[in-house]
């Protein structure tokens, strides 16, 4: 446990096979690597600030010249393990820093991002991936594989560079998104039977999702559906540029059902392969 500490340089936590907790609060630390083993592990991370670091410290008079700091986590595919962030900011820079936070690609590990920043790129594997309230900016890849159900969900979240949301295999195949907003280009991707893509579907309504650049969507498998806007929700759906969905070629199934009258979007830009349109 390290708590309330500030530490100008890495911190690094190595454990064994065994069940490991390990947890920061309250810390502002410049890179951070923890490493565990197959056991069932937790990490937490909460209030943890990582430091952007001068690139020619030697030279003063370049301090604005700065790279940004590297969070790797990674809990080694054990059965249920967990890795959660909450508030945990990373500091503007020059040069963005990366974070690669990962349960695992064999283990059944939720991950789990609450209001974290991170101007940099975040590349994130897991089982269950959820990321509410926060910020991602050069490119975001979230990536759900391992064992049981895989699911990524997106809600209250900003996107400033292109992001990648993937879920692979198991039952139903889940991508959900919901009262975020895409500056750049989205790629969507739900492999296996019965996929599913979710946007802007809560019942409870929000603020609204908006894709700003161009979309992407794949579902790989038989029976998969992509569903857009919910029309007994507040919600809005906003597609500002040009969007292509691609269904399974194998079964040609996959079905896109559209809210029209909470989804905003150009028909003329709206390319659809091996999929179905279907209005609600």
């Amino acid at each position: 446990m390290l708590k309330n500490a500030t530490v100008a340089g890495d911190v690094n936590v190595f454990a064994g096979k065994g069940g490991d907790t390990i947890t920061l609060t309250g810390d502002t630390i410049r890179d951070a690597t923890i490493l565990t083993g197959s056991g069932t592990d937790s990490v937490a991370l909460t209030n943890v600030t990582l430091q952007a670091a001068p690139l020619v410290p030697s030279v003063p008079a370049l301090s604005f010249l700065t790279y940004g700091a590297t969070l790797n986590i990674n809990t080694g595919g054990g059965s249920n393990d967990a890795i959660a962030l909450n508030s945990v900011t990373g500091t503007s820079s020059l040069i963005g820093g990366w974070w690669s936070i990962s349960t695992g690609v064999l283990g059944s590990g939720t991950v789990t991002l609450n209001s974290v920043t991170n101007p940099g790129v975040t590349v994130i594997t897991g089982n269950t991936i959820t990321a509410a309230g926060s910020s991602f900016g050069a490119v975001t890849v979230a990536v759900a594989v391992g064992t049981g159900q895989h699911s990524v969900q997106v809600n209250t979240s900003t996107f400033n560079g292109p992001a990648v949301l993937v879920a692979a295999g198991g039952p139903s195949p889940l991508i959900s998104v919901d009262n975020s907003t895409f500056k750049s280009a989205a790629v969507v991707v739900a492999a296996g039977d019965n996929s599913q893509i979710k946007v802007q579907t809560a019942s409870a309504g929000g603020s609204g999702t908006v894709f700003q650049g161009p979309v992407v969507g794949v579902v790989a498998g038989a029976s998969g559906t992509v569903s857009l806007g919910n029309s007994n929700a507040t919600g809005k759906l906003a597609f500002q540029g040009p969007i292509i969905f691609v269904g399974d070629p194998a079964t040609n199934d996959t079905t896109i059902d559209i809210a029209t009258g909470v989804t905003t979007l150009d028909n003329n830009k709206l390319f659809l392969i091996f999929a179905k349109r279907k209005n609600a």
